[in-house]
């Protein structure tokens, strides 16, 4: 077994102690554990993020960048990405950079294929392509959220 695979098992293994310490309600030492095991949850996610970008060659980006951003590969923001947001079907996103241009963004999506069409609509309207990502597990929540990642057309 790889170390990612390893470390998406634990994060497995947390989300159902973090169930569990959820059905005991009202007890401090439960809220304290339950952060504690959020907290090494959020480390193994970040671990696993930067592994998944390494490996395709880029580097898990600090800041987060628009889709004008990234369709654009400009690295500074203008005042009009300030309000855009992201399409609701990219959901849980990671942003990755080659250098210091934007890269990709690589989202965590529920029900991938009720969702699928949406994503495909929106990347025809703007000019980017999307990759189902079968060689790599979704860290966000494993084995109920399908990692898909978004690039421009032209990249």
């Amino acid at each position: 077994m790889s170390t990612v695979d390893q470390e998406i098992e634990e994060l497995v293994m947390l989300d159902r102690r973090k169930s569990e310490i959820q059905a005991a309600t009202g007890e401090r030492a439960c809220k304290a554990e339950w952060q504690r095991l959020h907290g090494r949850q959020e480390e193994l996610k970040q671990t696993i993020a930067v592994e998944f970008g390494h490996r395709r060659g880029w580097k898990l980006s600090r800041k987060v960048f628009s889709l004008s951003q990234l369709l654009a590969r400009r690295p500074g923001r203008t005042p009009t990405d300030y309000g855009e947001g992201l399409p609701g079907v990219m959901d849980h996103p990671y942003y990755y950079r080659l250098g210091r241009r934007p890269a990709a963004i690589a989202c965590h999506i529920y029900d991938w294929n009720v969702n699928e069409q949406e994503a495909r609509e929106i990347c025809n309207r703007r000019g980017m392509t999307y990759e189902v990502v079968r060689d790599f597990p979704s860290w966000w929540f494993p084995r109920h959220t399908q990692l898909v990642v978004f690039t421009p057309l032209r990249h």
